[in-house]
């Protein structure tokens, strides 16, 4: 299934939906250059590509814009998470504190803007 942007999502949304079109492409080139290849799963494919499963790749594309969002603006926590989807800020939490091990105020804190004001 491609995940397609639409014009209701979010900016961060739609920048998700499409890296997995662009991820997406390049899985069907190679089924074009190489039909052969014995794999037909997707998570085989990016294993061969980017040596991560598609579901890595989207929790690191994730990371990437909340750690974007928080050092480069002033944005609540709260607000960043409903941004990248999350429906719940303590479940932003979580799933931040569980990628990059420091909670996303701490991580705001130490490299943010946030230091940037306090000093």
């Amino acid at each position: 299934m491609i995940i397609a942007p639409t014009s209701a999502q979010s900016g961060s949304n739609r920048m998700l939906g499409g890296v997995i079109v662009g991820l997406c492409q390049v899985e069907q080139q190679y089924y074009l250059e190489d039909p052969s290849f014995p794999c037909c799963s997707h998570t085989c494919i990016f294993l061969k590509f980017f040596n991560k499963t598609l579901s890595n790749l989207i929790t690191d594309r994730i990371i990437l814009e909340a750690k974007r969002e928080l050092y480069l603006t002033l944005k609540p926590v709260k607000a960043i998470a409903y941004d990248l989807g999350f429906t719940d800020e303590f479940h932003f939490s979580r799933y931040f504190k569980k990628n990059v091990n420091i909670s996303p105020q701490t991580f705001r804190d130490t490299v943010g803007s946030g230091k940037a004001l306090a000093g």
